[in-house]
């Protein structure tokens, strides 16, 4: 396919040449209708308004060059043909042939031009305050992040996943408030986190009630996180964490805080006004200038996470992503602000906001708050569905859509599902190779038909879908080109059959071989199962 590929570009060239005609950038493209050819030039729309000609009268201008140019050859590299404006080409079954060899050959993972100059990348994603257990909207940032960073791997970059444990401040100090109400300790009051759980670790605790209220917030913090949060993530969820870094130890009274501070006096962009330090980050792009340092002496978390960042760059990594929900838009521009402020580079940090997920029951919006006690754990979304539908669903959204989930529907045992649809196809054609092993294959037999040229030209530029999927942050491009492909091949099942009238027709063979490739690189990327059998 690439050799045809740039034996079309080079002709184009040549045609655009003896035809008078000016040059132009990326001559080739994937055509928007697979069914109609291998490959795609807009050329004629670029230099139509020039020679005052409409775009179908220079495609056919084009097209009848390169027709010529072959006239006389006993076999062409491809058909050409102008249509509404375009023209498009048709490989040779040899090419693609040979393309889908070297797949099966070298595996998906040969088909990715890995970085020249891979970046040692931070990662920190989920990072829910340990204030209760994991619910489903921090879920999404789970497998999203997981998935970002099979991706990122793919091609070649050194990926660190993180977790920052927010185990220190007032949040914490509201969740010992809490569990001290539900004791009867203090007076309950309607900021204080609500919940079943909020009972039990009080009267699993109770003993320790006597602490301070944020050090009886630690205790509380750090049992959810060791038996709620951690094992839901590592286990339950399959997404995989590096390190996990305590906002308490790791940050607040490691030094860091007095280290980051002198930093930034010395930077030149502090000043002090009404009691308060603050950091000039109008400087660097941010609406306003932020305190770092309260009248009353308190640091703000602005500066505490000012030095949290610090402490990803000062552990070697060139590259810091970090995943936040809806709520933290804000942050983008005067973390930025403050890194650039201390010499950084401005490209240095990276923030994608997720958006948030919302729920429906009984027809009506669920609003979901720890603190109001309404919310939905993972483990409970779990029991309701496999992980590989709940994981695939949240994956097949973009960062910057809404997700809207049903509870009524979320239990239903409905095999009618996206994941399903894949895995099925990966284990379809697993059950056919095994059914043919050890029989002849009648070399040279079968042509592609419409199903199966299309389902061919899914699984080509499939990678082209990888590519753009890592280089704007969003697996669900992969995610919607596998489910594309998994129907393709359910439709190519119902006209064509590998083994037929008994015999293993080779194209047919070799497409599905490529096929379950492609299907199996792609759910490898989004941390989903491949199965070879599906269990009723």
């Amino acid at each position: 396919m690439e050799i045809v590929k740039q034996i079309i570009q080079k002709d184009l060239w040549e045609a655009l040449t003896l035809e008078g005609l000016p040059s132009v950038d990326d001559l080739l493209s994937q055509p928007t209708q697979l069914e109609l050819a291998d490959f795609t030039s807009n050329i004629a729309f670029k230099v139509a308004r020039e020679l005052k000609k409409s775009p179908q009268e220079v495609a056919l201008r084009l097209a009848s060059a390169l027709k010529e140019k072959y006239k006389n050859s006993e076999q062409l590299p491809y058909e050409v043909e102008a249509v509404a404006g375009y023209i498009n080409f048709k490989v040779v079954d040899e090419a693609r042939l040979a393309w889908i060899s070297e797949l099966l050959e070298g595996g998906a993972a040969a088909k990715i031009e890995k970085i020249t100059e891979p970046k040692k990348i931070l990662l920190e994603f989920i990072s829910a305050n340990p204030t209760g257990p994991l619910t489903l909207a921090n879920g999404r940032a789970g497998f999203f992040g997981d998935a970002l960073a099979n991706l990122w791997e793919v091609f070649g970059h050194k990926v660190h996943r993180e977790y920052y444990v927010n185990d220190a401040g007032n949040q914490i100090k509201i969740l010992g408030q809490s569990a001290k109400a539900f004791l009867g300790l203090i007076k309950a009051e309607e900021g204080h986190y609500k919940g079943e759980y909020i009972g039990d670790l009080a009267k699993k605790f109770k003993e320790q009630a006597n602490l301070e209220d944020e050090e009886f917030g630690q205790v509380l913090a750090g049992y959810l996180l060791e038996q709620e949060i951690k094992p839901v993530i590592n286990k339950t969820m399959g997404v995989k964490i590096n390190s996990w870094i305590s906002e308490f130890k790791d940050i607040r009274t490691s030094g860091k805080l007095e280290i980051v501070l002198d930093k930034l006096k010395k930077s030149g962009q502090t000043f002090e006004e009404g009691g308060a330090l603050w950091l000039k980050t109008t400087n660097f792009g941010d609406d306003k200038d932020r305190v770092l340092i309260k009248a009353d002496g308190e640091m703000t978390y602005f500066l505490i996470d000012i030095a949290y960042h610090l402490y990803k760059l000062d552990r070697g990594f060139n590259k810091l992503v970090t995943v936040l929900g809806a709520d933290h838009f804000g942050y983008t521009v005067r973390l930025g602000a403050s890194l650039e402020g201390l010499g950084y580079p401005k490209t240095i940090l990276e923030i994608i906001i997720l958006q948030l997920i919302r729920l429906q029951q009984d027809g009506q919006e669920v609003k979901m708050s720890k603190r109001s006690g309404n919310f939905v754990l993972m483990t409970e979304a779990l029991q309701s569905v496999p992980v590989d539908l709940l994981r695939f669903y949240l994956l097949s959204f973009s960062p910057t859509s809404q997700v809207e989930i049903n509870l009524d529907l979320l239990g239903q045992n409905n095999q009618d599902n996206p994941v399903y649809l894949v895995q099925y196809a990966h284990a379809r054609i697993a059950s056919i190779l095994e059914k043919i092993e050890g029989l002849a294959v009648e070399k040279n037999s079968g042509k592609f038909s419409n199903e199966g040229l299309i389902l061919f030209r899914q699984a080509y530029y499939f990678f082209e879908v990888i590519k753009q999927a890592s280089l704007t942050n969003q697996p669900h491009l992969i995610a919607n080109a596998v489910l594309a492909i998994a129907a393709s091949f359910h439709k190519f099942y119902e006209h064509e059959r590998v083994l037929d009238s008994g015999v293993v027709v080779a194209t047919r063979l070799s497409l599905v071989k490529a096929t379950k490739e492609v299907i199996n690189f792609g759910l490898t990327i989004l941390g989903i199962t491949a199965p070879e059998k599906m269990i009723k």
